[in-house]
């Protein structure tokens, strides 16, 4: 939520900035809704990795935590897709040693169930 002053009624000092729910005409308050959030966890020019608030199960998508892989190039210059922050190369953290058994696991479950890749 963002919320400022009304500057129309409040143009005394008279008002409290508040953030609940309740309206209120002293103060404009705006949200944000989106309907997914994931969190990459790996990426290159073939295929990223996400930690999703929904995932595939059976071929169905579903609501729950868990891995979703998809193509990089679905992702990229996609407007349906909103990037809050993204850093201009690699990681400067050296994290594939701990993704490496991961990646493999998902590579084989991804092609016993012929999924995409």
């Amino acid at each position: 939520m963002r919320a400022m002053l009304n500057p129309y009624d409040c143009r005394d000092d008279d008002c409290t900035l508040e953030f609940s729910t309740t309206p209120n005409p002293q103060v404009v308050k705006q949200w944000l809704k989106f309907a997914h959030e994931a969190t990459v966890m790996h990426s290159d020019d073939r295929v990223t990795i996400t930690f999703d608030t929904s995932t595939d199960w059976n071929g169905q998508d579903v609501k729950g935590m868990g891995t979703r892989r998809r193509r990089t190039s679905d992702l990229v210059n996609n407007p349906r897709v909103l990037v809050g922050f993204a850093p201009a190369g690699k990681p400067e953290a050296a994290i594939d040693r701990y993704l490496k058994g991961y990646l493999e696991k998902i590579d084989m479950e991804s092609s016993s169930r012929g999924g995409k890749k």
